[in-house]
């Protein structure tokens, strides 16, 4: 596919974001999750998927949620 830089890392971004709201909701709610981290792509978000022109100031927060979530993943997954 001729798919630009700039709508890749969107994408990217945007299946991070379903990710997370899927193990945040889990948390929440106290349901399992519904994503299986074997099948997933992004597991995190990266200083090159994070720093766009919009959302420079943003990042470092992004970045280190990306890691939070990334640690409560593996507590959800312990706890099955």
């Amino acid at each position: 596919w001729r798919i630009p830089a700039h709508e890749i890392q969107l994408r990217k971004r945007l299946s991070w974001l379903i990710f997370a709201m899927d193990k945040w909701f889990a948390l929440s709610l106290g349901f399992p999750s519904n994503l299986s981290y074997e099948n997933w792509t992004v597991f995190q978000i990266h200083t090159k998927t994070a720093i766009s022109s919009s959302a420079e100031t943003e990042s470092p927060y992004l970045i280190r949620f990306s890691k939070l979530t990334s640690i409560l993943n593996s507590v959800l997954q312990n706890l099955l």
